[in-house]
Formats: structure tokens, C-alpha cells, sequence
């Protein structure tokens, strides 16, 4: 049976118009949610931010000025809409279609330029997500909105992999707040940073595993043996398998929290788009023997629940039917903080999320890392004059983690209070 999550009657609606725009077609039933939100009054600000937040704004956009009506960000003439966007958000939106399109093509340009360096240095690597997917599923490289570049390496390909990057004027990235690079639920990659305009850094994520705990998860070697070459503006370029990809996008909107439509939307367009080419046997053999079954059938049904999945039924029929523990893990998400794109670093949704793991024991494991972090974290994070004292370190860890606990009970959600 579909999982059903709380709240629905509590959407604003600005909730109702961003879930049905976030998609790459409106059909009739879509155009009808659209219509009755409309009816309703749309704080148009409140909907854009929201739109951008999730990395949608693209379709939302497109959806909202008509069809055809922003093609490469630049607006085209149509006809009339069947609401009406205040000149002001018009203009807006396509201003901000028109930074993300041409923050993509340097985007686009880079990506190419690093492919064709590590391939002649004959370092293999696999793209993740990205500019790439977006071309294949939305015919559009700019529609995904992509902030930084991901590619994934055997653990023995890293150090000759960031050597490559430290020659092409990348240098690794250090955030300004100690301690957010070496969080512990984020060890699987290291950041590094080239600027490549005055006032644009360019984002290259180097992953030596996917998130989560390592023995939950496929590895880099078994990744890069099933890829196969995609091409793009005229590089071939390696990508998953569909059924490693698939796998991966619902780690990945796992990793967020099921709280960034961007990673829902992905799930539920690579169904609609791959449905009938994925070996579906296969793909579940993997998940079984990677551990990862039921973070897969969450993504599936929670996009299912929100967005809605081409042939649903057809899809979750091939997905074995979560456990009572995992049903328990998302039935009772509020459908209103998995709209909110800053719950993402919500603990408690974290600890309550773990329980989508196929074991105990694994979301023990997914937990540890926050629970029983490194020394090199814990010391990263404290006043540099406690680091000497033994134990000062870690209890400072544990108090911070206290005080962030409390402060996410009372995190405000970006809807209107009517």
C-alpha cells in the first residue's frame, strides 16, 4: 500500500503550485492544481524562493510564463497564461533563468575541460548527477540546477586525481566555519575550488565512496566496472549504469533528507524516462546485496507521494514492501518540513531517517559517525585553547550537538501564515 505522509490539508498554496510545476510537463491534471492554487492567491515571492531553494526554479518558471515562454533564460512571446504573473515576478524570473543558464554554460565548459584532462592523464572517474543528467533526461543541460561538479574515483585513483586538480590551479576548499568540511556525515569526498571568474569559484566534489556507511553502499571499483560512456558536446564522458544511477539518485535524496525536490524530481523523471530499460531484478539483486533496499523503495514512494510517479503502480509492485520500522520512518514526515529545503540538516530527522536502513545494525552505523565522530572533528570545532586538555574536545562536540538539537525543534518553515 502507497505510503501516505502527514499534512496535506496543511499546504499553503504555494506548496500546491510548486508540487504540481515540479515536473518537465504539465498535464491536464497538473494545469487544473495550478488554476485552483491560483484561485487561492499566491504570495509570488514566497513561491520563487521556494522554487530556486529546490532547485526547480527552471520548470517552475518555464511552467508559470507559459509554454515555451523562457527558452536558454532569454523570455519568448506566447499566449496567454491561464493565471497571470505580476510584471515585476515575470521579470524576475526570467532574470534568474537567464544567471542559471549562463552560470551553466560555464559550468558545461569546465566539466569539459576537466573530462579531457583526466582522460589524458588516464585517471578514470565516474560523473555524478550533474549537467549530464540533465541533457538526458530534460533535453536541456541548464534545467537541473547544478551548483558544483561531482565525480567519483577509486580510493587508489585520489591522490593522482587531486595532484591533476592541484596542477590546474584548484586548491582544497576550506570553509570559513570550523568544522563544516570535515563533518562526519560527509566524509565520503573532499571539496576543491578554482576561480575561474572574479566574482565565481568553481565547486569540484571528489568522492572516493557515496554517502552513508561504506559497507551500505556500492563501491567505487563495482561503479566504475558496470559504467558506460555517455557523450556529450562531442566527449565521451563515464557515466553509472541506469540501474547503479537509479540506485544512486535515491541515495542521494536520502543523503538531503527527502527534503530537496531537485533529488525527488530526479528520481521520478529517470523512472518516467528509464522505466522500461532498467533491469528492474537487477537493480533490486544490487540494492539486497549493497544493503541500500530500503532507502531505494523510500525515495520511490515518497516521491510517489509527493510529485507522483508515471505508473505507479506498475513501479512499487516491483519493490519489496518496506518494514513496519521503515513504513513508521517516513508515514510520520509532515509533508510541510519536507518542503522546507532548510530541514535538510535537521538531526532529528537524521536519527529518524536512519531507520530507513535494512538493518539495526546499519542505522547504527549510519549514526555513529555523529554519535562517536573522529578526534581530528571533535578537536576541529572546539576553541583551540580546550584542543590540549583530554576529553575537553569531545564534550564540547557533545554540547554543540545539544544546543543544535534544540535550536532545529524550533526552525521556522518558509510558508505564509494565514
Amino acid at each position: 500500500m502507497p505510503v501516505q505522509l502527514r499534512g496535506r490539508k496543511k499546504l499553503s498554496p504555494e506548496h500546491d503550485l510548486l508540487l504540481a510545476c515540479a515536473r518537465s510537463r504539465l498535464g491536464p491534471e497538473h494545469l487544473a492544481r495550478v488554476r485552483k492554487a491560483s484561485r487561492k492567491g499566491i504570495d509570488w515571492d514566497i513561491l520563487w524562493s521556494l522554487a530556486r531553494a529546490h532547485g526547480v526554479g527552471y520548470f517552475v518558471g518555464n511552467h508559470l510564463c507559459g509554454a515555451n515562454a523562457i527558452t536558454n533564460g532569454n523570455p519568448k512571446p506566447t499566449g496567454s497564461s491561464p493565471w497571470t504573473l505580476p510584471p515585476r515576478v515575470r521579470q524576475q524570473i526570467q532574470h534568474d533563468l537567464w544567471q542559471e543558464t549562463a552560470h551553466a554554460l560555464i559550468l558545461r565548459d569546465q566539466q569539459l575541460r576537466l573530462n579531457a584532462e583526466l582522460n589524458g592523464a588516464g585517471i578514470p572517474v565516474l560523473w555524478l548527477k550533474g549537467l549530464i543528467l540533465a541533457d538526458r533526461l530534460y533535453g536541456q543541460y541548464e534545467a537541473r540546477h547544478c551548483g558544483d561538479l561531482d565525480l567519483l574515483a577509486d580510493p587508489s585513483d585520489i591522490s593522482r586525481l587531486e595532484e591533476l586538480l592541484a596542477q590546474l590551479g584548484f586548491e582544497r576548499f576550506r570553509p570559513s566555519e570550523a568544522g563544516t568540511e570535515f563533518h562526519p556525515m560527509a566524509a565520503h569526498h573532499t571539496t576543491w575550488s578554482a576561480r575561474v571568474l572574479p566574482d565565481w569559484q568553481l565547486i569540484v566534489e571528489v568522492h572516493h565512496r557515496l554517502s552513508g556507511p561504506a559497507s551500505c553502499q556500492p563501491t567505487a571499483a563495482d561503479l566504475l566496472h558496470r559504467s558506460r560512456l555517455i557523450s556529450f558536446h562531442g566527449q565521451d564522458f563515464c557515466m553509472p549504469s541506469l540501474e547503479d544511477e537509479l540506485l544512486i539518485l535515491c541515495l542521494h535524496a536520502h543523503h538531503h533528507q527527502y527534503a530537496l525536490l531537485r533529488c525527488l524530481m530526479d528520481v521520478g523523471e529517470f523512472v518516467g524516462r528509464f522505466r522500461d530499460q532498467i533491469d528492474w531484478p537487477e537493480l533490486l539483486a544490487r540494492a539486497r546485496r549493497y544493503r541500500c533496499l530500503g532507502r531505494l523503495g523510500a525515495a520511490l514512494e515518497i516521491t510517489d507521494a509527493l510529485l507522483g510517479l508515471e505508473n505507479s503502480d506498475e513501479v512499487l509492485d516491483q519493490v519489496p514492501a518496506l518494514t513496519p520500522r521503515q513504513r513508521w520512518a517516513i508515514r510520520s514526515l509532515p509533508m510541510v518540513m519536507l518542503l522546507d529545503p532548510r530541514t535538510q540538516e535537521n538531526d532529528l530527522r537524521q536519527a529518524q531517517l536512519a531507520l530507513l536502513m535494512d538493518s539495526w545494525a546499519d542505522a547504527v552505523r549510519m549514526l555513529s559517525p555523529r554519535v562517536f565522530p573522529s578526534g581530528e572533528y571533535v578537536r576541529s570545532l572546539c576553541p583551540t585553547s580546550w584542543r590540549g586538555i583530554p576529553g575537553l574536545a569531545r564534550l564540547y562536540y557533545y554540547l554543540h550537538s545539544a544546543g543544535q538539537l534544540l535550536r532545529s525543534g524550533s526552525v521556522g518553515f518558509l510558508v505564509r501564515t494565514r
